[in-house]
């Protein structure tokens, strides 16, 4: 096989505006200034102060709490913490089945987190191959004019948003703009199906919605941060461990409903036992909060309940292919795979420097990550399998795996939040609006900045906490 040419996949489909974080823990940027925090009832921060959910969002904001003296109590459904931060063992290696890298290394607050506890974060480099069903590994020219139809695609959101109706979807603006391409933009390899493939999985596998009911209009309207990708060694739940550290935590305890009044909040869990609390701060993912699972006495209402109708998960999955030895030849990093099926994987990312051995994982989303729930591991891991032995010769069995169960988890219903056709990012400030004058909603759904990311979660929780204690927070 020859030598195979490689290109960074940028993410080209997220706003290049930035956001620089001071010093952790405690924060990020202070607020705009003549921000003012939202009013709450005056008794918020006498405590205790409930936090459903053990995830990232409600961890931070009941440290947050605790170190301003304020008594907190954490509710998780779980026997675990972490939620959608999940760090499995898988044939000796630490691999994070939910949210894995750090997106931006540079004034990320997850990346001062890190710091702040002494975990190493290793730099990513993404450096794509590209396989095709039929002419088999992109050219480097393909790979070059490729590239570039990445750029141009996002440097036309504008003027496709512009002449498209307001409904368009993601997937209309990719075949408005691949109509629009003429012979000299395509190089002989670059086939219209190609970029459309390639446009639409790079959505699908950046933000986890189906390109074709995202919102073209809210595509360049989350930020990021700036530096390289980076993974934490140990996965993530080192991480989760520190943030938890000193918080008092009760797991397996599901909350059925949550009922403010004039004095305070009550939880009720699963079990009928009561908790109550001078306020609540609900962590739960939108997916949890879509089905009912919780009930809200007073229920939500006008622009709240609006927008948590209206927003949507993904569902981007995994599975993790482990091997005794490394055996995918040398020059290849990470791969995509040219797929419009719904019964492949487009996606293989190569892990043995941060896992610690040859470690794949086969990434799938949108209809494809959809299908997923249909499988049962075994048949999820021999489609891959059967991926990579269409791609490489003398592939051999994988010798232990892992595949993830977002979308069928009854705490989690779905990977992360994306904005489809109807709704906006301003429906992720108004989900996250104080409820009752003692209810707050946080978590990735509530960061209209960086929705779908573990740092928009951590944003969001530490911006709840600061509302309690009456302190001005926009960062999220």
């Amino acid at each position: 096989m020859p030598s195979l040419p490689l290109f960074s996949r940028r993410s080209l489909l997220r706003a290049s505006a930035l956001s620089a974080l001071a010093v952790l823990p405690g924060c990020a940027a202070e607020a705009d200034e003549g921000a003012e925090a939202p009013k709450l009832a005056d008794d918020v921060a006498t405590g205790p102060v409930l936090i459903v959910g053990a995830g990232i969002a409600g961890l931070v904001a009941a440290r947050k709490l605790r170190q301003a003296g304020v008594a907190v109590v954490v509710l998780e459904a779980r026997d675990r913490i972490g939620g959608r931060l999940q760090t499995v063992e898988v044939g000796g290696a630490q691999v994070d089945l939910g949210g894995a890298w750090i997106h931006g290394v540079e004034g990320n607050p997850l990346s001062l987190e890190a710091a702040a506890a002494g975990l190493a974060v290793a730099p990513y480099i993404e450096r794509y191959s590209l396989w095709r069903e039929t002419g088999g590994w992109l050219s480097p020219d393909a790979f070059d004019a490729l590239d570039g139809l990445s750029d141009s695609f996002a440097e036309a959101h504008e003027a496709l948003v512009a002449s498209l109706p307001a409904n368009a979807s993601v997937a209309d603006g990719i075949d408005a703009f691949v109509a629009g391409l003429d012979g000299a933009a395509l190089q002989p390899e670059l086939t219209p199906a190609l970029v459309r493939s390639w446009l639409r999985h790079s959505y699908e596998l950046e933000f986890g919605g189906e390109a074709a009911s995202a919102s073209l209009a809210a595509l360049d309207q989350d930020e990021g941060f700036g530096g390289d990708e980076g993974l934490i060694q140990g996965g993530y739940a080192e991480l989760v461990g520190a943030v938890a550290a000193g918080t008092e935590i009760r797991l397996s305890s599901p909350v059925d409903r949550v009922t403010a009044d004039e004095t305070g909040v009550t939880l009720t869990l699963a079990g009928g036992e009561t908790v109550r609390g001078s306020a609540v701060i609900v962590t739960a993912p939108l997916g949890v909060l879509q089905a009912g699972v919780i009930t809200f006495d007073p229920p939500l209402v006008g622009d709240q309940a609006g927008a948590l109708a209206r927003l949507k998960m993904g569902n981007l999955e995994k599975v993790v292919l482990r091997f005794d030895s490394r055996w995918i030849p040398g020059d290849i990093i990470d791969f995509y795979h040219e797929t419009d099926g719904a019964s492949d994987y487009p996606d293989f990312v190569n892990l043995p420097a941060a896992t610690g051995g040859p470690t794949l994982v086969a990434l799938t989303a949108g209809a494809e990550g959809a299908a997923r729930a249909a499988e049962s591991d075994e048949e999820a891991v021999a489609g891959a399998m059967a991926v990579l032995r269409r791609i490489f010769d003398g592939v051999p069995n994988a010798t232990a795996t892992a595949v993830s169960r977002w979308q069928e988890d009854p705490w989690a219903r779905g990977s992360y939040t994306y904005i489809p056709v109807g709704a906006s990012v301003d429906d992720c400030s108004r989900l996250a609006q104080p409820h009752a004058g003692r209810v707050l909603i946080a978590g990735e759904a509530t960061s209209a900045r960086y929705f779908g990311s573990a740092h928009g979660a951590w944003l969001s929780g530490r911006r709840a906490a600061a509302w309690i204690l009456d302190e001005a927070d926009d960062e999220a």
